[in-house]
């Protein structure tokens, strides 16, 4: 007999983060309790998922990455400081949740 392997151990970072752009929390759970480092991988703009999670306007996924993730809600992008917050409010309007989720957890500009 040959062991069983959990579908999850053929999930690569790509599909995560594609998870994590189309909100599909349940992937995003997947990726953060195995490989938690994921959440702190940039890009070449200095950009992590949360960044990603923030524009696609994925409210349920920012919530999990910050709260579960261990996501730095003050973590600046870019040379010039900008804050998840300041991406929060760049892509949606103040009074959208994903702005009051980054305040809630210390998020500042």
């Amino acid at each position: 007999l040959q062991p069983e392997t959990e579908p999850q151990d053929s999930l690569s970072f790509l599909d995560f983060r594609k998870a994590v752009i189309s909100g599909d929390i349940t992937t995003v759970m997947t990726g953060t309790k195995l490989y938690s480092q994921w959440v702190h991988n940039t890009d070449s703009n200095g950009w992590q998922v949360l960044n990603e999670a923030l524009r696609s306007g994925q409210t349920e996924v920012v919530f999990h990455l910050l709260a579960v993730g261990g996501a730095d809600a003050n973590r600046s992008s870019n040379s010039k400081g900008s804050t998840p917050l300041y991406w929060a409010r760049y892509f949606h309007e103040e009074d959208h949740p994903i702005v009051q989720i980054v305040k809630d957890f210390g998020g500042s500009t």
